[in-house]
Parts: C-alpha cells; sequence; structure tokens
C-alpha cells in the first residue's frame, strides 16, 4: 500500500470480483454480459453518434431522463442516472445510511465495501440454510436495510 493513501482507505479490504475468465468460452452472467451481439438498430445508432463522442456529454442527463419519463410514465424528478448501479449505490449509502445499514451477510459484496468506505455501521444477517432471505428478519429494525432481488450471488429471489 502507498505511504501516501490516506489512513481511512489504507485499513479497507479491496473488493475481490468473481472468476472473470477470458478465453470467452463462456458467459459471463456476474458481470451482466450478453451472450449476443448488440442488434442492428444498437450498431447503426452508435455509428450515428461516432462524430459527437469525442464532445463532453450533457452533465444532467436531461435528454435520457425525459425519454425514460416518458416510456415508464413518471416524472422525470422521479428518475436518477448514474454511470453504473455502483455510482448509484455509492450515492445512495452517502445520501440515506448515515445512521447505519443492514444486508444479508452473503450478498453483494460491495455493501459492505461501501459502508466502510463511507463510515457507515452495518450489520449483517445471516441467510437461512437452504441460503434464501427471511423477509422477517428484517422487520422493525430502525435502520435502512438493502436487499438485492435476486440475491447476489445466490441468484434466489425474494418471490414477494
Amino acid at each position: 500500500m502507498s505511504r501516501f493513501i490516506s489512513s481511512r482507505f489504507a485499513s479497507l479490504d479491496a473488493y475481490v470480483p468473481g472468476e472473470q475468465p477470458s478465453d470467452m468460452e463462456y458467459i459471463k452472467l456476474n458481470t451482466n454480459e450478453m451472450p449476443f451481439p448488440p442488434p442492428d438498430t444498437v450498431t447503426d445508432a452508435a455509428k450515428t453518434e461516432l462524430g459527437k463522442l469525442h464532445l463532453y456529454p450533457n452533465p444532467d442527463g436531461s435528454k435520457l431522463i425525459n425519454r425514460l419519463s416518458e416510456f415508464y410514465g413518471v416524472a422525470p424528478e422521479n428518475i436518477i442516472i448514474g454511470n453504473g448501479s455502483d455510482e448509484l449505490l455509492a450515492f445512495s449509502f452517502q445520501a440515506f445510511f448515515e445512521d447505519g445499514v443492514v444486508f444479508p451477510d452473503i450478498t453483494y459484496g460491495f455493501y459492505p465495501v461501501y459502508a466502510k468506505l463511507f463510515n457507515i455501521p452495518y450489520r449483517e444477517i445471516p441467510l437461512l440454510d437452504d441460503l434464501t432471505v427471511n423477509v422477517n428478519d428484517y422487520l422493525s429494525i430502525d435502520k435502512n436495510v438493502v436487499l438485492a432481488n435476486p440475491n447476489a450471488p445466490t441468484g434466489i429471489e425474494l418471490g414477494l
């Protein structure tokens, strides 16, 4: 570890992603890979925009937000976009979880990373023996609760 890194970050455990085979023999669902090439409409749209890729994108994403708003029939102020789900999770942890957060002990690996990174107290609740989440374990907890559905890495959905 570098002698220049903040002590706050030096004590963090690094996130360890799942196995990442590179032989192209597998579809890596753990990284949300698609087993098929993009549709022609996507390739065509990318080619159309190719001449604009050197420009900085619209910082507020209003064009995308407005399209999503129309498509889903919700107000634009109810939509947030980001550079992937990890960024949005980081925003959520910073904005809402100051007083603590609770999540399963076997779940998406970034939950404890973000809790430690942002100095948020957290509690992990064990899964049941069949690796399912018992939702009743989370009722009446006076903290924010984060549940991935389906859970990661088990792939088991809550079925509510």
